[in-house]
């Protein structure tokens, strides 16, 4: 029986994990070919090897194939260059550099598809900032190509709002320059808030290719085929937005397999736990502390502040409770050492789907995997003091908590009290996505694509 190919764009290092486990359960079916903007180490490299999975590093890529000139000087001496990008000769300097870079990465992708036979290409994005993801968007469609979108975060256009709400680069206002103006204004039915999702010079190259995606904000609102959502809450969410029924399918985030391996040996997993951290109380509060300041929303001073609030409140409770800390992926754990001994807990080195379904409680900022706690039906608080995105208010067995001052109280109260998750769990299509059977839902999923588009 064929084989068919799948191409796999990783377009994170710190989401390497997710999409490494996707690969396996593909690669029962498919041959899989993984492209990265990054090198992994020897031992992963290894695995994959043994496993018949291709690794392709664009570094090295690079390496052999310059990127265009102008692109490199622009690149060289952007934060000089930056100071004129709202002038009109600076649009148009940055508008030439990308659509450079822009048709390099199509061209790329292109050739890459091309010489592996690719049946269908795996991204995250469809609608993006960047140049080199939307290249490859490009270059797929040229090569008339299935685009799958597989669900690995959150997503919500409240979360790139918060990062770009007041960057004057996608705002039409009195700094904005004629050619800024011009272009704004003819796509200000894009706009989220009153903020445009792309730069004006991004516009112009995306509409020389009938590249501008019908709704700029929400995945899938661009040129993908099939976007995965988690649960029937978040296919209504993309209706919502305008995303087409004909384009959405309900399927487990790339998270979910191992998370459910994680919850049938849940009981050997915390005894591990507690033996490991040498923990006094098999009862077991977890905190997920936010990368605020990794992503650029809190300097370091108010980062600190949110944590010294957030772990404070666990105070009262480490006679009955052990509290152990998860941090964000991004959030190197050498920065964070100071926490263990001020405030009594323990950073974990394991993922946190391997952990979470073996904890008592789940003390979080607003993360995605607060998703997973529910359906683990784990208590959850939590955190909106800094920011309140809003992304939990139609879960009701999550409760949320706006001050500071209230967090002990609120913490005590819900450590104490009875939740009904029943609802919650039909809004997060618990029976249809938490199984034994996820990599079959994939399988089928990726051939009926392939099949379409033969």
């Amino acid at each position: 029986m064929k084989k068919y190919n799948v191409l796999i764009y990783i377009y994170s290092e710190k989401r390497l994990f997710e999409y490494i486990s996707f690969s396996k359960i593909l690669n029962k079916e498919f041959n899989i070919i993984i492209l990265s903007n990054f090198s992994i180490s020897q031992l992963f490299l290894d695995e994959l090897t043994s496993l018949g999975i291709q690794f392709i590093n664009l570094i090295e890529i690079h390496k052999k194939h310059d990127k265009p000139l102008i692109s490199r000087i622009v690149h060289k001496y952007f934060n000089f260059l930056a100071k004129f990008k709202r002038t009109n000769l600076g649009q148009k300097l940055f508008e030439v550099s990308e659509e450079r870079l822009y048709l390099y990465y199509s061209k790329l992708i292109s050739s890459i598809i091309s010489e592996h036979t690719i049946s269908i290409y795996v991204t995250a994005f469809d609608t993006t900032y960047s140049i080199q993801e939307l290249g490859f968007i490009f270059g797929a469609k040229q090569c008339n190509t299935p685009i799958f979108l597989a669900y690995i975060i959150n997503y919500h256009p409240e979360n790139n709002y918060a990062i770009i709400q007041n960057n004057q680069n996608y705002l039409n206002n009195r700094l904005s320059c004629e050619y800024e103006r011009n272009i704004f204004n003819q796509y200000e039915h894009l706009t989220y808030k009153n903020v445009h999702f792309y730069q004006a010079y991004l516009y112009k190259i995306l509409a020389k290719y009938n590249m501008i995606p019908q709704v700029a904000w929400m995945q899938g609102g661009g040129f993908s085929d099939i976007v995965s959502v988690p649960n029937k809450h978040t296919y209504n969410l993309y209706r919502d937005f305008n995303i087409s029924d004909n384009k959405l399918i309900i399927l487990p985030d790339l998270s979910m397999q191992e998370l459910f391996k994680s919850y049938i040996t849940k009981a050997s997993i915390k005894s591990y736990i507690v033996n490991k951290y040498n923990l006094e109380s098999k009862k077991i509060i977890l905190v997920g502390l936010a990368n605020w300041y990794e992503h650029g929303l809190a300097d370091i001073q108010t980062h600190r502040e949110i944590i010294d609030y957030t772990l404070s409140a666990t105070f009262q409770f480490h006679q009955e409770y052990s509290v152990l800390v998860t941090l964000h992926p991004s959030m190197e754990k050498e920065n964070y050492l100071y926490i263990e001994e001020k405030y009594n807990v323990k950073i974990l080195d394991e993922r946190l789907f391997n952990i979470l379904p073996c904890v008592d409680f789940y003390l979080a900022d607003q993360s995605s995997t607060v998703i997973w706690s529910v359906l683990l039906e784990i208590k959850t608080l939590v955190i909106a003091v800094f920011k309140n995105f809003h992304l939990f208010d139609y879960l009701s067995s999550v409760k949320v908590v706006q001050d500071k001052n209230r967090l002990k109280d609120e913490l005590s109260n819900l450590l104490n009290l009875n939740l009904d998750f029943s609802n919650d769990l039909k809004l997060l299509s618990k029976n249809e996505i938490f199984h034994d059977h996820i990599e079959q839902m994939y399988i089928d999923c990726l051939n009926k694509i392939i099949k379409y588009n033969q």
